[in-house]
């Protein structure tokens, strides 16, 4: 394993142990807990009348979805 390929190994160690919360994961009839990184975008956009618009996109980064097939 290369050194940039090591530490690529490592960040992900880091954002899974210090940057994850809990969170539901809901597919079908199917729930589980998982952790979770979740991060955010704001969009802040003028319109054609000079109004602001704040749009906010969330995303969660799950990295682990062998629970699904059991």
């Amino acid at each position: 394993m290369g050194m940039l390929q090591e530490g690529i190994a490592w960040l992900e160690s880091q954002r899974k142990t210090h940057l994850t919360v809990p969170v539901i994961y809901r597919r079908g009839g199917n729930s589980a807990g998982v952790p979770a990184t979740v991060g955010k975008t704001v969009f802040k956009v003028t319109d054609d009348y000079g109004r602001y618009q704040h749009i906010e996109s969330r995303d969660y980064l799950i990295t682990d979805f062998t629970w699904l097939n059991s």
